[in-house]
């Protein structure tokens, strides 16, 4: 094993004792609204909890406080990575960052105020979004916000390390097609961050074309609930042949196309009507697939972005509860596995 990347697998193994235990999960999903707090409280999380407590109430505390955690495991994990590893970690954590842009924008082209507190932007005072990230910091965010207008985002953001996004930036562009650029930026860059070391990365390249197949699938699906089906391509380069995909007229016409079990997906799209779910169930089978590659590869990259990936999935998979007990919504399997 290249002496870079024994050091950072022991370290990163150290981690992994930091992510709660299945049995930890299946207490949060289970407790009460009154009692969540003080479940989580049994766990890692108490030193955040410890930390915010007397800034925050619920049910922020709650998204501030896991959001906090994560942001602190990833950064863990930046400083851990060989310099060869760091570009891919840094790419893929950049869309953080590059959702929250995409929020900043389209509240400044509708015109809505946004408010940044310590850990949290609000538009108009409505819902918050955490703005914590391990690349971004909150003066930059704070730049951003306090820009006039969009031109003024952009001329900000042309100095920064997204720059390259807006070079061609033209100000008659609408929000959907500066986020299909940031979109596509996104993964070219998450691509071009793998960089070929001693022949393991394949399995990485492999699971970003995946998140690129979720991407191009849900275009179409999104393409089909608008009517919108005689406008072809626009799909970025991932595992899937889009060819016969992109002619499908009804949703249940794609998922035949798919590698993907989605039998309850439909159902629940059947009941909801929202598209997520399959983004969800898709993101789900990725995830148990290839973590359980990279958890095998304890000579790769892959290994030290496993870790990311399971932080990233308890992240959700808390916020998810979390969100259900608080707002009273019916019970369901989460659409995580809490055992990777």
């Amino acid at each position: 094993m290249e002496p870079s990347l024994a050091g950072a697998y022991g370290n990163a193994r150290a981690l992994y004792t930091d992510l709660l235990k299945p049995a930890e999960l299946d207490a949060l999903k289970g407790s009460s609204r009154d009692h969540f707090l003080s479940v989580l409280e049994t766990t890692n999380y108490k030193r955040e909890i410890d930390l915010l407590y007397n800034q925050y109430k619920l049910p922020e505390l709650i998204d501030v406080v896991v959001n906090t955690h994560f942001v602190a495991n990833c950064n863990r994990m930046m400083m851990l990575q060989p310099l060869f590893g760091r570009d891919v970690i840094s790419a893929y954590l950049s869309k953080i960052d590059l959702q929250n842009i995409k929020l900043i924008l389209a509240a400044k082209m509708m015109g809505k105020s946004l408010e940044l507190t310590e850990s949290t932007l609000s538009v108009n005072r409505g819902f918050g979004l955490s703005i914590l990230s391990p690349l971004m910091t909150k003066e930059d965010y704070l730049n951003l916000i306090n820009q006039r207008d969009v031109n003024g985002m952009i001329n900000y953001l042309t100095r920064y390390r997204y720059g390259r996004l807006f070079l061609r930036y033209a100000s008659d562009e609408g929000l959907s097609a500066i986020s299909k650029r940031i979109d596509e930026y996104y993964y070219a860059t998450l691509l071009d961050s793998v960089r070929f070391f001693d022949g393991t990365e394949g399995p990485i390249i492999r699971f970003i074309r995946s998140l690129i197949d979720i991407r191009n699938v849900i275009l179409v699906m999104r393409r089909i609930e608008n009517g919108n089906l005689a406008y072809k391509g626009g799909f970025l380069h991932g595992n899937i042949d889009m060819n016969q995909i992109q002619d499908a007229t009804k949703v249940e016409d794609v998922l035949s196309h798919l590698p993907f079990k989605l039998d309850q997906a439909l159902e629940d799209y059947k009941k909801e009507g929202l598209l997520s779910v399959f983004e969800r169930s898709m993101k789900s089978q990725i995830n148990r697939y290839y973590l359980g590659v990279f958890r095998q590869s304890a000579n790769s990259v892959g290994f030290l972005l496993s870790f990311i990936l399971n932080a990233e999935i308890e992240r959700d998979t808390i916020r998810e509860a979390w969100f259900k007990i608080y707002y009273g919504m019916e019970a369901q399997s989460s659409i995580w596995n809490s055992s990777i």
